[in-house]
């Protein structure tokens, strides 16, 4: 049984302790700065602790339904160059 520094053992039972896969193991959490007030946050957060705005995390790549239309688009235009 784990020990504490609040420890009432004649309350606990070995059931009511956290288990080993839900205590943290010293795994370190990353930071970022929050884009709308600058303070650090948790690299994970959907929230600004701070300021309460939502996190969004934009991707750089575009949607796979955009480079399809210009692919299809350019072959079009490429297809019609090339009869008249």
């Amino acid at each position: 049984m784990p020990t504490y520094e609040d420890d009432d053992a004649a309350d606990l039972h070995d059931r009511e302790y956290p288990d080993d896969a839900d205590t943290d193991h010293g795994e370190s959490v990353d930071f970022f700065p929050c884009p709308y007030c600058k303070k650090m946050i948790p690299d994970d957060a959907d929230l600004c602790n701070y300021c309460r705005n939502f996190i969004v995390r934009d991707s750089s790549r575009l949607p796979m339904w955009i480079v399809i239309g210009i692919i299809l688009c350019l072959v079009v235009a490429a297809l019609l160059s090339i009869r008249y």
